[in-house]
């Protein structure tokens, strides 16, 4: 018994401390602009891509059998 009340004390631990985590930043949070300098510093790499990629297929940069197994059962 002593087991149960242990395990409902850390539950209501850890929903307390997550409500508050979430109260914290309020409703009327707005995310901060960020700027990108137009010609920033790698931009000159051959190596470093600049224009814009498809990720939905992310996983077959690994060339791997498990990942691409998993994603093709998932399709």
């Amino acid at each position: 018994m002593k087991r149960v009340q242990k395990i409902l004390n850390i539950l209501i631990y850890f929903l307390v401390f997550l409500i508050i985590g979430y109260a914290t930043v309020g409703p009327d949070y707005k995310t901060p602009e960020t700027k990108v300098n137009e010609n920033w510093r790698d931009s000159s790499i051959p190596q470093v891509k600049t224009e814009q990629t498809d990720y939905r297929e992310w996983w077959r940069v690994f060339n791997s059998p498990i990942l691409n197994s998993i994603f093709r059962i998932r399709e």
